[in-house]
């Protein structure tokens, strides 16, 4: 059973290569193979109930398909294979994380990523339109267009530290001297990443 703790990192050289690398297309797998990816992306996300999605790659499957919770339904639904994707409206900046981004300790690192509101995409013959509303009524919040894109990346190798700016300070019981490399792996010093934003 594949579980949580199973999910590939970017602090371990080998999966992070899987990580960094584009998928596969999972629409020409046989049925049985389908079926048992299927499978491994659902018994690690219902591990947890904090996933808003999970893709092939992170359970080293390098397939195009992803898990996405859908709101305020809160059921996960599986993308395969998107194609003509396009990004609408005003972008903005969202902070989030990633399970397989985590420092050394296994704390995730939240970045600042620039998001777009809207996405439409083709999947099995049939337009999907997602939005994204920060609405304070449960019945109409939704981050669904954010998920997509964060997924989506994931298929080309894409992670958040790629394109996001780390926006807080790293929190450790341990302190780490401005010089000192970072602990969550960059391979930068720590004043030039988690640390930038702290005085001093």
């Amino acid at each position: 059973m594949f579980q949580f703790e199973d999910i590939y990192k970017i602090t371990n050289a080998e999966q992070k290569k899987v990580l960094k690398s584009s998928s596969i297309e999972f629409f020409s797998l046989p049925d049985d193979r389908k079926i048992e990816i299927d499978k491994k992306l659902h018994e690690c996300i219902n591990s947890r109930t904090t996933f808003l999605g999970l893709s092939g790659v992170q359970i080293g499957e390098p397939y195009c398909i992803f898990l996405m919770r859908k709101m305020p339904e809160n059921i996960f639904i599986p993308v395969t294979d998107p194609t003509g994707v396009s990004f609408s409206g005003e972008p903005f900046y969202h902070k989030e994380s990633c399970y397989s981004e985590v420092d050394k300790f296994g704390n995730l690192i939240p970045y600042r990523v620039k998001r777009y509101p809207k996405v439409s995409f083709i999947m099995n013959g049939e337009t999907v339109n997602l939005t994204t509303n920060f609405s304070e009524d449960p019945q109409k919040f939704s981050l669904d267009a954010v998920v997509f894109q964060h997924e989506y990346d994931h298929l080309f190798g894409k992670l958040i530290s790629d394109h996001g700016k780390c926006v807080s300070p790293f929190v450790s019981q341990k302190q780490f001297g401005r010089n000192d490399p970072c602990p969550c792996g960059s391979n930068k010093k720590y004043k030039k990443c988690c640390g930038a934003n702290t005085n001093g």
